[in-house]
């Protein structure tokens, strides 16, 4: 497939259901299927695209075993959404979706929430390195005067990505092993003066930080300007697209905008194929909404 790609191109791409089933055995088994069930290497290809393991006998389609498991909707309508949330700079919501897919506002959002859920099962991060920042957003979505603040972690490197994590407390027994999880030992890192950054130092790390009640925002190369232009991009684009988001949904939007960032550099058509090494992630309908 090209690496700069249209929606018109895309449509043209995945214009029938066959194209999408090969485009996913493709990106999945590459030419090898795989029984999803015991692993077993060797099927056989039966009607109307199923396969049959040779070992434990069952038969199965190369939707099983991912987020499109159990849907009735096409392929065609599933790898749409999938373009449209991993190439919409500030993201689509339901009822956009629905419009587009012409399906209902409870079926789109179902899929967004698969989609964004197999964002969040993301492989391998490699830790951040050289000069990091981190900063901390508080969610406006909590109705005023109940309920705990629900805040987001931000850790961004300069030049590099961002890991983002929605937290309960903003203490230092939180926020150091957060940073110690994500940023590699001996790295630069910046802070504001939060007394829960106290112990970053210790951690092993370069730590510096500016005061922000002093009015002081740049020192040199000390200051925390990337993570706090990332969280007004991410608020504006959460606030105004979403209208509501709860906390028990918050990660995975923050995962889903995380890695819009991280892959800011690729065209939108090596953004759609990027998502697809996450797909084996499965999320049932009763899971969602236990």
């Amino acid at each position: 497939m090209e690496k700069r790609s249209s929606i018109v191109s895309f449509h043209k791409r995945f214009d029938a259901e066959d194209k999408c089933i090969a485009y996913l055995e493709k990106v999945r088994w590459n030419g090898a299927p795989a029984c999803p069930r015991c692993g077993h290497s060797k099927a056989y290809r039966m009607q109307r695209k199923n396969y049959k393991c040779a070992k434990c006998r069952r038969q199965f389609t190369v939707r099983v075993g991912t987020i499109f498991q159990d849907s009735k909707l096409p392929l065609r309508l599933w790898f749409t959404a999938i373009y449209q949330l991993t190439t919409c700079k500030a993201g689509v919501s339901s009822v956009e979706l629905a419009d587009r897919l012409d399906i209902t506002q409870k079926t789109a959002w179902f899929m967004l929430q698969r989609i964004q859920y197999a964002i969040s099962h993301k492989s391998f991060q490699k830790p951040l390195t050289g000069t990091v920042e981190v900063d901390e957003y508080e969610s406006h979505f909590r109705k005023p005067g109940k309920g705990k603040r629900t805040r987001v972690l931000g850790i961004i490197q300069r030049g590099g990505e961002v890991r983002t994590t929605v937290i309960d407390n903003i203490g230092h027994q939180t926020l150091t092993p957060l940073v110690q999880k994500h940023v590699e030992k001996g790295s630069k890192v910046m802070s504001d003066k939060w007394r829960g950054y106290d112990y970053i130092e210790d951690a092993g790390y370069e730590h510096d930080s500016v005061g922000h009640r002093a009015k002081e925002y740049v020192r040199g190369d000390v200051h925390i300007n990337t993570a706090e232009g990332y969280f007004s991009n991410f608020h504006r684009r959460l606030h105004g697209i979403h209208i509501h988001v709860s906390k028990k949904h918050l990660q995975k939007y923050c995962d889903m905008y995380e890695q819009r960032y991280n892959t800011r550099r690729l065209s939108p058509i090596e953004r759609f194929e990027t998502w697809f090494q996450s797909c084996k992630a499965r999320l049932s309908y009763k899971a969602l909404i236990a």
